[in-house]
C-alpha cells in the first residue's frame, strides 16, 4: 500500500530521568511504622481517641476500653496498607484530602497502571511537604 511510505517513526521514547532520583534519604511511610515506635498500652485513653480522630477514624458510642481502642486503632493502621482505599477519599486516610484529590489525578485508573503492580508499588510519602512539591 502506497501510504504506508509516508510513514516514520521517532527514535528513542521518553526520557524519565531516572538517574536523577536520590534513594540515600529513602524513608519508610508503610502506616504500621507508627505502632513500631510508639507503645500504643502505653497511651491513656484520650491519647488513643485523639489519635483515631486524627487518622479519620471515629470511636463507636460505648467504647472506652483501652484494648478496643487500641484495637480500633490498629485496624485503622493496617487499612493504610492499601493505597488505592486511602485515596479513594472515603473512610481513614493518612493523606489530606487534598492530597487524596491529587493522588488520585496523579494515578488516574485509566492513565496510570500502577493497580497492576500490586504488593510491588511503593506508595508515595503522605507528607504535607512532599505532596506540595508533587
Amino acid at each position: 500500500s502506497s501510504w504506508s511510505t509516508c510513514m516514520r517513526g521517532v527514535y528513542g521514547g521518553v526520557d524519565l530521568n531516572l538517574d536523577a532520583f536520590d534513594l540515600s534519604h529513602a524513608k519508610q511511610t508503610h502506616a504500621n511504622a507508627l505502632a513500631a515506635e510508639v507503645d500504643l498500652n502505653s497511651l491513656s485513653v484520650d491519647d488513643l481517641g485523639g489519635m483515631i480522630r486524627r487518622h479519620g477514624g471515629t470511636t463507636p458510642a460505648g467504647i472506652s476500653e483501652k484494648r478496643d481502642l487500641v484495637e480500633i486503632l490498629m485496624g485503622i493502621l493496617e487499612s493504610f496498607t492499601d493505597f488505592w482505599g486511602c485515596i479513594s477519599g472515603c473512610g481513614p486516610s493518612p493523606y489530606a484530602k487534598s492530597g487524596q484529590g491529587l493522588l488520585r489525578s496523579v494515578f488516574n485508573e485509566c492513565l496510570s497502571d500502577r493497580r497492576n503492580d500490586r504488593a510491588k508499588f511503593t506508595p508515595p510519602d503522605a507528607s504535607e511537604p512532599y505532596l506540595a512539591r508533587l
